[in-house]
């Protein structure tokens, strides 16, 4: 795997303030290329990140190569500020992005879900971070490509949850089920226009999606869970891998990445599926919750 091909160009990562986003950001720099974060807000390791590697502007960091790293704060719902992030990253870089990675993501039960409802608007917030935006970031990316006569990897992030179905995670399942189809529907553009798609398929991974807020811990079971994550570092060495490696890996290809060193290809037909190391000990709990619900609107006490 060539990773010299990115030495001086560049790319626009989705959700890249934190987890395996941030992971991937940090492989993109390391290899030259300079990246336009795009989030909500930056993790402390972010900013950690970004104060070691050089002089800082309010804006972008350079490093001693001059590879630079630049945050755009962006509500990736918002379909303005997607187009708007390739206009920002052509004044401060020039140009269009070699890649385009889109790493946000929402995790049930952290945000407004299916069995709470809370959601005040047409769609659920879910669905229009994990499964829109990517969609619609791709076709903005791909009309950018083509405008400029381009190549381009446009990268996703699945995840085993696309293989499985849960009655406590009913968003997010599907999300990922459509992410991992989309990634594959997408392929055929490599012989029509030169635009590579791939997406990575993470198990349980050490990441704020996972230990961020007390909703997901209770899923989680140390003794049973710790020896099954994957790190951020290897599921974006695995993005890596599927994005660069032509070599081993087709346009569409759908990477699995588990803890601790697993690795293979998800195939769309007759896949054997994620192994038991993916799946969340703790999920028991969370049908403890589903069923306080089912019993709340039986006895009337939701409207």
């Amino acid at each position: 795997m060539d990773l010299s091909v990115l030495n001086g160009r560049g790319a626009i990562v989705t959700g890249g303030g934190s987890g395996i986003s941030l992971a991937f950001v940090k492989l993109l720099f390391q290899a030259g290329c300079n990246v336009l974060i795009a989030d909500l807000r930056l993790h402390s390791e972010a900013e950690e990140f970004i104060n070691s590697i050089g002089s800082r502007s309010d804006l972008a960091t350079k490093g001693s190569d001059g590879t630079r790293i630049a945050f755009h704060k962006t509500n990736v719902t918002v379909w303005k500020e997607l187009e708007n992030l390739f206009d920002v990253y052509k004044s401060e870089f020039g140009g269009v992005p070699y890649i385009v990675c889109c790493g946000a993501g929402l995790y049930e039960p952290t945000t407004k879900g299916w069995w709470d409802e809370k959601d005040d608007d047409d769609t659920y917030l879910l669905f229009r971070v994990n499964v829109f935006h990517p969609m619609k970031l791709c076709r903005i990316a791909l009309r950018k490509w083509l405008g400029a006569n381009a190549e381009g990897i446009i990268c996703f992030i699945s995840s085993t949850s696309a293989q499985k179905a849960s009655i406590v995670t009913p968003l997010y399942q599907p999300s990922k089920h459509a992410i991992s189809c989309f990634t594959r529907s997408m392929a055929p553009l490599q012989d029509l226009c030169g635009v590579r798609s791939c997406a990575v398929a993470p198990g349980l991974t050490a990441s704020p999606m996972l230990f961020g807020s007390a909703a997901t811990l209770k899923l989680f079971d140390p003794e049973k869970d710790t020896e099954r994550l994957a790190t951020p570092q290897a599921v974006a060495e695995g993005l890596m891998a599927v994005a660069m490696d032509r070599e081993h890996y087709p346009p569409g290809t759908v990477l699995e990445v588990t803890g601790p060193n697993g690795r293979r290809v998800v195939n769309m037909l007759n896949d054997p599926g994620p192994a038991a190391n993916t799946f969340l000990t703790g999920k028991t709990v969370g049908l403890q919750d589903v069923k306080a619900w089912i019993e709340k609107e039986r006895a009337g006490s939701i409207s």
